[in-house]
């Protein structure tokens, strides 16, 4: 490891996934051969402000020119840290109403008032587009969230697990 491994990353907080044709008593053995002379310092977790732009960075509006012809309005938020919730998914069950394309969405609107083709674009009636998106997120929080729209997002992820093709073993850096 360099210098930077060495000062802020440690086993304490590290992880390690291995994938080999090997047999897991050969896999175990090669990375306890590789890894054994990194010292535990027990440093402490690091902690993250939970607002890392502060007040003063929200609300900015950044124009950009592209080097290709592009077209295209992003919209980021921060949102709090949520790991509590990890099972139940919220950020899963926004983004599946956000990006939901079927009738009564807000995907379906836009398309409707012609100011999108997809739900990236909106180059010239940009403010009208996040006028609509900030109506629809508040009318989303007036709602509440629904069971039936938890379980259609929960079903099509079992479904999208259950029949996923076998994947190359790129796969492991994801985890």
């Amino acid at each position: 490891m360099d210098t930077y491994g060495y000062s802020y990353n440690n086993p304490n907080r590290m992880s390690l996934a291995a994938l080999g044709n090997q047999s897991l008593d050969e896999l175990q053995s090669f990375v306890i051969k590789s890894f054994k002379e990194v010292q535990n310092k027990k440093l402490k977790k690091s902690k993250y402000p939970s607002d890392p732009y502060g007040e003063s960075k929200r609300k900015t509006i950044c124009y950009h020119v592209p080097v290709n012809e592009s077209r295209q309005l992003t919209i980021n938020w921060v949102i709090p840290n949520h790991r509590e919730l990890y099972y139940c998914k919220p950020e899963s069950y926004l983004s599946h109403l956000i990006g939901h394309q079927g009738d009564g969405s807000l995907s379906s609107y836009l398309k409707t008032l012609r100011l999108t083709i997809e739900l990236i674009a909106g180059e010239n009636q940009w403010e009208r587009v996040l006028y609509i998106v900030y109506q629809y997120l508040a009318m989303l929080r007036k709602e509440g969230p629904k069971e039936w729209i938890f379980n259609e997002g929960k079903n099509i992820n079992q479904m999208e697990f259950q029949f996923e093709e076998k994947g190359q073993s790129r796969y492991i850096d994801q985890v």
